[in-house]
């Protein structure tokens, strides 16, 4: 949790102490990677001032992204497995932060590191690619429940033509929107390239963005992340879950609903 390289250095025990004390607290609150979003909170909880806070900005022990603050030195001590690791709560600050060899953020690129953004995708790709070879050698998903061969998933209809944008159309739109958005669809799988839309073992995506109802495959999702970045796969991931949870739609093909729905987006102006 808390490395003797840094908590024993002279720059951090010549702080105040009520500023070690908000760093020590600051670790048990950060996120699995460092992140800190109730640092004011915190401060005012601790019965302690904000001159503490500004200490650790000030020697660095904190870095200020965005509106979010993140632990400079957490992953020189803290580590977590790739099975275990879940998408970034805030991808827009971790674009501003690299990672050294050594495991110590900095606001820049630098030559023996890689960005934060990179990193999660390697880590998260490969656990993919882990659950993918369990459940091939078990028969079963990843969450230990046998699935047999041809069944659905309990919630997903898939012979349904629903897909969520007709939802945001008015009753006496709904046949021509139905009609006009499943044939985009369509066209859309139809003109992925063969390694997104081949046959493929279709999973449901657990944890807080898949919420266990988006149904995708491993290329897909390497293909969706390959076109629309690791913050945009969130997005429209969560997107279509709460769509699918909130309104028990039933859609019939996951992928090109997401691509649709980016597609659109990148065409407003």
């Amino acid at each position: 949790m808390f490395h003797m390289q840094v908590v024993g250095s002279e720059a951090f025990m010549s702080m105040p102490h009520t500023a070690q004390l908000l760093y020590f607290h600051f670790g048990m609150r950060a996120d699995e990677d460092g992140f800190v979003d109730n640092a004011l909170p915190t401060v005012r909880a601790l019965g302690l001032k904000p001159k503490d806070l500004q200490a650790l900005l000030d020697r660095r022990f904190l870095l200020q992204v965005g509106g979010v603050l993140v632990i400079k030195h957490w992953k020189l001590a803290n580590t977590i497995k790739n099975d275990r690791m879940r998408q970034l709560r805030y991808p827009e600050a971790a674009k501003a932060l690299y990672i050294r060899s050594n495991g110590i953020y900095t606001g820049h690129p630098v030559e023996d590191g890689q960005s934060l953004v990179d990193y999660k995708r390697e880590c998260l790709a490969r656990k993919t690619a882990a659950r993918s070879r369990r459940r091939g050698e078990s028969g079963k998903d990843a969450s230990g429940i046998q699935m047999e061969s041809g069944t659905e998933p309990p919630g997903i209809h898939l012979d349904s033509n629903w897909i969520p944008s007709i939802a945001e159309h008015s009753i006496a739109e709904h046949s021509t929107a139905q009609q006009s958005i499943t044939q985009h669809s369509s066209a859309a799988a139809a003109a992925e390239p063969a390694a997104a839309t081949a046959a493929g073992e279709m999973r449901l995506l657990q944890g807080e963005l898949g919420k266990g109802v988006v149904l995708l495959t491993d290329a897909q999702i390497e293909n969706l992340l390959n076109r629309m970045g690791l913050e945009a796969f969130d997005q429209y991931v969560d997107k279509l879950a709460n769509f699918i949870v909130k309104k028990q739609a039933r859609v019939k093909n996951h992928y090109a609903t997401i691509l649709q729905w980016w597609q659109e987006d990148r065409k407003v102006v």
